[in-house]
Parts: C-alpha cells; sequence; structure tokens
C-alpha cells in the first residue's frame, strides 16, 4: 500500500503526476480510498489500474512476452495486429476481488493480467501454460477453463472460449483486445481446497511425529493422506483423515504417524482427495531427528531432597548423569539406561549446597541439559 501526502488536487497528465493540496489518497492493489485531508466522507472506488504483485514488459520488435509465475505456470502474449508499441503482464497472487462468473475456481489464488500500449485498436493471442499451478490434476485437467475480465473494477468474469491443450499444458484465445485479466477455473468440480499450513513435528518422546494441517475453505473435500518419504522422491500412505466435504471457514486437522523413521531426515507431504477422485499435493515439510535425546521434564524446581526428571530417547541406550554448579564444577555423576521413548529418574540432591545447578544427560552421539535451584533442607 502507497500513501501519498496531502494534496488539494491530483491530475496524471501524459503519464506525468501533478498535484496540489489537501487531497489524500490511499492506494491498495484493488482499491482508491479518496478523501479531504479532514478525512471527511472518504469514498473507496475500485481501480482498474494494472497493478499486481509482479510484471514483465516488452517494448522491442515484434512484441512477444512471456511471465512465469514461481510455480512455473506462465501467460504468453503474442501475434499482435493493430502496431501497438509495448506490452506489459503483471500477476497477482490472491483470489481476485470477485469470482463473480467463474465456474470452478475453488482456491484458486493466482491470476495474470495484460496492459497494451499505443496502436491502433490492437489485438493479441494468449496463451495460458497451467503447468505448475498444484490444483490441476490428471483427472481435472481435461475440464479447464479460462476466464477473463477487463480490469479488476469489471466485476464479472466471463468464459472466454480457449482451446485446451493437455499436450502442450495450454489454454489458447485468439483476438484479445487491449488489455485483460486471466484465471483457471473448470467445469464440473471446482478446484478443490486452500491450505493455509502443514507442519509435522516430533512428539511423545521421539516415539511418533505429529501432523497438524489447516485449511481456510473446502470444495468437494472427500479425505486427507498424509504421505512420508526418506529420499523426498517416493512417498508412501501414513495416515487418512476424513474431510469436511465443503466449508468456508477454517478448519484445523491433527495426525499421528505412530511408526516414524528414526535414522535420518524425514520427509512428510499432504494429499487432498476429492469425491471424484482428483486431487493436489502441499507442499513437502522436512523433519529432522535433531538430538536423539531430550529432557522432556523435570521437577519439582526449585528442589528439596528428589530430582525427578524423565528423558526421550529414540533408541536403548547407556547415558551419564552430570550435576553441575553454577561455576562449573562437577558435583555429582552417575549412569544410568534409557529405554526407547520416555525414562523416567530420580537423583537426590539433599547433600548439594543451595543454588543454581545444571543437570546434563550425556551419550556417545548427544548432549542435553537443563538448570535447576537446589534448596536445602
Amino acid at each position: 500500500m502507497e500513501i501519498m501526502e496531502p494534496y488539494n488536487k491530483l491530475e496524471i497528465r501524459n503519464q506525468k503526476l501533478r498535484t496540489m493540496k489537501n487531497l489524500i489518497i490511499i492506494i491498495t492493489l484493488a482499491n482508491l480510498l479518496i478523501c479531504t485531508s479532514a478525512f471527511t466522507q472518504p469514498q473507496w472506488l475500485t481501480s482498474c489500474a494494472p497493478l499486481g504483485i509482479a510484471s514483465a514488459h516488452d517494448y522491442v520488435g515484434a512484441l512477444d512476452l512471456t511471465f512465469t509465475h514461481p510455480s512455473t505456470e506462465s501467460l504468453r502474449v503474442h501475434t499482435f495486429g493493430g502496431a501497438p508499441t509495448g506490452v506489459h503482464i503483471y500477476r497477482v497472487d490472491r483470489i481476485p476481488n470477485t469470482q463473480t462468473g467463474i465456474i470452478g475456481a475453488g482456491s484458486n489464488d493466482r491470476y495474470f493480467g495484460v496492459f497494451v500500449v499505443g496502436g491502433a485498436n490492437p489485438t493479441y493471442t494468449a496463451v495460458y501454460n497451467y503447468g505448475g499451478n498444484p490444483n490441476v490434476s490428471p483427472v481435472n485437467e481435461a475440464n479447464l477453463l479460462l476466464f477473463g475480465r477487463f480490469c479488476n473494477n469489471v466485476t464479472p468474469w466471463a468464459n472466454l472460449g480457449a482451446a485446451l491443450n493437455t499436450t502442450a499444458n495450454t489454454l489458447t484465445k485468439t483476438g484479445e483486445v487491449r488489455r485483460g485479466e486471466y484465471i483457471l477455473g473448470i467445469s464440473g468440480t471446482p478446484l478443490p481446497v486452500e491450505l493455509l499450513s502443514f507442519t509435522a513435528n516430533w512428539s511423545d518422546g521421539y516415539t511418533s511425529v505429529k501432523l497438524d494441517w489447516q485449511t481456510a475453505t473446502e470444495i468437494n473435500n472427500d479425505y486427507f493422506v498424509v504421505e512420508r518419504s526418506t529420499d523426498a522422491i517416493n512417498f508412501i500412505p501414513v495416515v487418512q483423515t476424513p474431510g469436511a466435504g465443503n466449508s468456508n471457514q477454517v478448519l484445523t486437522y491433527t495426525s499421528f504417524d505412530n511408526s516414524p523413521y528414526t535414522d535420518g531426515t524425514s520427509y512428510y507431504r499432504l494429499k487432498q482427495v476429492d469425491f471424484d477422485g482428483s486431487y493436489e499435493y502441499s507442499s513437502i515439510v522436512t523433519l529432522d531427528l535433531g538430538n536423539n535425546i531430550d529432557i522432556t521434564t523435570l521437577y519439582p524446581n526449585p528442589v528439596v531432597g528428589n530430582l525427578t526428571y524423565t528423558v526421550s530417547s529414540l533408541t536403548d541406550k547407556d547415558v551419564k548423569i552430570n550435576i553441575y554448579n553454577n561455576i562449573g564444577q562437577l558435583v555429582l555423576s552417575r549412569e544410568n539406561h534409557l529405554n526407547k521413548g520416555l525414562t523416567k529418574l530420580q537423583v537426590n540432591v539433599s547433600n548439594l549446597s543451595s543454588g543454581k545447578y545444571i543437570i546434563q544427560v550425556l551419550s556417545d552421539t548427544d548432549v542435553v541439559r537443563k538448570s535447576f535451584i537446589n534448596r536445602e533442607y
């Protein structure tokens, strides 16, 4: 958002901005807020400005421009008529301000816009390459449609009747005029689920992995499958969770992998499946082992007498327990055996003077520490 200083008058002539005092203009991606310097009777106006999160342009020779989204889908404009002098393509990474007229937009949160400069009634061919769009699958690809509108303040979108080529992953529309915005839709089943987050974290002393995800919207969502891999290429299903069908509110899901890999890095992804069998994948999340052991609880703290603590471990192993005073001197040492999972241990510290101490659990590969305060009897 750009907030301009107070001005009395604003004019745009020959692409130059002329201003005078007592007018405040606030510009966002989709709207303009215009009001006086006293902010009396502000008025929101939907902008038709060709604005987006990023753009590309061509002003050289025979115009032919392709602009690619980070997902690798792209829009190309070429074969111009009417002798224009330049062309801009911009992209917007959000659900449009209105979806009126779009069939099956679902959670599609990206679209492109074209702005042509100069010429006499210029025309062009627009080619939307949908390769890389996470909402497109082999199941729904045959039903893809390309919708368009003139600009952001034109409410209804319209089916452009673009030619679909599933071999090239493109939708092509010829005879487009001067400017327009383009978004994917699908006949039949909408593009399904808007996923807000997906995470994987160790749980229960490295004996399981807690899997959490949130959706903002769901359309015809049958179920989710969490998949796991050791190489981020070959995945196997771990757990299946029912979806909500249709929802327009934030929903939270939790599941567990109770037989996780315990040697090296694991990779997880979420597969979302519609009632008609179409599906899409989330981004891959990585889970590292970190330490093979950890002190998960320690109590009471401060302690008088016996200190109880719980240590988690990925495997059965022998460890050394060391306690150091606040100047780093070793004041107590013993050996213990840890079972895979959680092991509850206890040590008597009544012979130690009052003060702050560090308890250390040391194995052949890892070391973990926690502090506690001892109080004498």
